[in-house]
């Protein structure tokens, strides 16, 4: 692998909003004429502080004058992606890999990129060259993903379990693996991934969420009710939370706090069907016959709510982790 003054001084985390793996430079400089690697510093400051805009106003000048300096290419791209300039940014990170094509993570940046656009084929592509110049957690993850949204859900537990075997404290990868054991109905490795990725991370709502979900198909409401109240206190405003509690309160016979909750599901998402069923379950145990027929028939004349793919669910969750690779 190519070494030199750039090189030595990268360092990788994960940014931004939580997708891009970083790369950048820590000198501190001299004139940005001169010095391509402080301009490098200078504009991975505003990127880090969320001026994007400063940040490519500064990159550009950087190239101007070093056009072949490949980290400007690349965080250049990354904040013209963030900034929205999608046909730009692809054209910077394809420079990118063009000019240092044995840097892992430009490669795993670019895969990261095609992923939010959808274009899965390239992305995949992009995921096996920066394997191949070398292993890294975050491109077995993405990869594990990739198997997951193709249905190959064997193949995804081996891409997570290739991620965990490099960084045991990868927080997404471990959440992955349980919803690929999930997929292969291996619901008691799931929930060991579960608590081994709330062990390092136990404010993650998203993992909170998977193993009451867990739980309660598993017929253990109780069990359940703790991660869920544990969810509920992360994200108070989340419809989703309401549901599954009040499914839960629903199977222990607490049937008042399963119409409140199904109730407040309700109002945050009055146009989801599930919403309005629970609440309707909910009510015909109470005995109350006429409203809970009215709830069915506003479930029924409601479009029913797809549920998001792997990788549409990697988009909303935007790979944050405290400990991400």
């Amino acid at each position: 692998m190519r070494i030199n003054r750039a090189l030595q001084r990268l360092t990788v985390a994960l940014i931004g909003l939580g997708y891009w793996v970083m790369v950048g430079s820590l000198t501190s400089g001299s004139a940005l004429a001169q010095d391509p690697d402080a301009g490098l510093d200078q504009a991975l400051r505003a990127f880090r502080a969320g001026d994007k805009r400063h940040a490519v106003a500064v990159l550009e000048e950087v190239l101007t004058t070093h056009p072949d300096h490949a980290p400007s290419h690349e965080l250049l791209g990354l904040a013209l992606s963030e900034l929205g300039n999608s046909s730009e940014a692809l054209r910077q990170l394809r420079e990118a890999v063009r000019l240092w094509s044995d840097q892992p993570v430009y490669w795993t940046n670019l895969a990261i990129f095609y992923l939010r656009q959808s274009q899965t084929e390239d992305g995949e592509k992009a995921l096996q060259r920066s394997l191949e110049v070398e292993p890294s957690p975050s491109a077995f993850r993405l990869m594990g993903l990739i198997r997951l949204e193709q249905h190959s859900d064997g193949e995804a537990v081996r891409f997570f379990t290739k991620a965990l075997d490099l960084a045991r404290d990868d927080v997404r990868s471990w959440y992955y693996l349980g919803l690929a054991q999930q997929a292969i109905a291996h619901s008691e490795v799931a929930l060991r991934c579960y608590q081994e990725a709330l062990k390092l991370a136990p404010g993650d709502f998203h993992t909170q969420m998977q193993m009451g979900a867990v739980l309660l198909t598993q017929g253990q409401r109780q069990q359940a009710l703790v991660y869920l109240q544990a969810a509920r206190g992360i994200r108070p405003q989340n419809p989703e939370v309401y549901l599954r509690l009040s499914e839960a309160y629903l199977g222990i016979g607490d049937l008042q706090q399963a119409l409140e909750s199904a109730r407040y599901a309700a109002e945050l998402v009055p146009k989801d069907r599930r919403a309005h069923y629970q609440l309707g379950l909910v009510l015909a145990r109470l005995g109350n016959n006429d409203e809970s027929q009215k709830e069915f028939t506003i479930s029924e004349d409601l479009p029913k709510k797809r549920e998001p793919t792997p990788l549409e669910r990697w988009r909303e969750l935007g790979e944050v982790s405290p400990k991400g690779k």
